[in-house]
């Protein structure tokens, strides 16, 4: 299962997160797409799954309060943004122990290292996303090591205590 939690905005590149699906999914038949959230582009993003076909597998909740169990879900969050701060759903999904593939965007690049808590590419290479779901889901125990230390990232430069003490 792989997934995102996100407003569907333009810098998310959702078209291309669903692209990025379809060449997963010709690979691992049995994958399953999740998309969380909502947004200006929803529209885009329905008539990108129809085209390719997808209806299948990729499946669209809508907003939702509790992502929790969506994350809890997910064996890869994959990030296909433009631009970003520091997405707070980055945090969460490393916090919940999923392994990451991102793009380089924003403040991203300043918590994922690749193949050290996750796996990261440059922004002009979306292709390579699909390149990063397929080897992790090849490799369950680099997929484990990644989702394991991207919670010691979350505890160790993210935690509650590390935040007052920098304060």
């Amino acid at each position: 299962v792989i997934g995102n939690v996100a407003v569907f905005r333009t810098q998310k590149r959702l078209d291309l997160w669903i692209e990025q699906a379809a060449i997963i999914k010709a690979k691992f038949a049995n994958a399953h797409f999740i998309l969380v959230g909502d947004g200006p582009t929803q529209p885009l993003v329905h008539t990108k799954i129809n085209d390719l076909g997808l209806t299948d597998c990729v499946h669209l909740h809508g907003r939702l309060e509790e992502v929790r169990p969506w994350l809890a879900a997910m064996d890869i969050f994959l990030i296909s943004s433009k631009f970003e701060g520091l997405p707070i759903a980055l945090l969460e999904a490393l916090s919940m122990e999923v392994a990451v593939v991102t793009t380089n965007a924003g403040g991203i690049k300043e918590v994922i290292k690749h193949k050290e808590n996750g796996w990261i590419v440059d922004i002009d290479s979306p292709n390579d996303l699909s390149l990063g779901v397929i080897s992790l889901l090849s490799d369950a125990k680099q997929k484990n090591q990644l989702a394991g230390s991207g919670r010691r990232t979350i505890e160790e430069d993210f935690s509650i205590n590390k935040m007052v003490n920098s304060l």
